[in-house]
């Protein structure tokens, strides 16, 4: 199993990102204070769309394809909304 049964929103977990544990993903702590900057509307498009997270091995890390999905999508709502 590559990935905790987990995939739901929550304070641990603000984007409701898959977590793996034994292929590469983005480390947790990076990816949460991300999601909480957007969140804030502390952030542009250009901003999320270069933003570089730190990819991590065998340990917890969050799902890399669900956080770039993420991070495409918010960039493409925020480029829509003119920030």
């Amino acid at each position: 199993m590559t990935q905790a049964s987990f995939n739901g929103a929550g304070p641990s977990n603000p984007g409701g990102f898959r977590i793996v544990r034994w292929r590469e993903g983005y480390r947790i702590d990076e990816v949460d204070a991300l999601v909480d900057r957007i969140a804030a509307g502390a952030v542009t498009s250009d901003e999320v769309h270069q933003a570089r997270l730190t990819p991590v091995r065998l340990r917890p890390g969050y799902d890399m394809n669900d956080v770039d999905k993420y991070l495409d999508r918010t960039a493409a709502d925020l480029r829509a909304s003119g920030r």
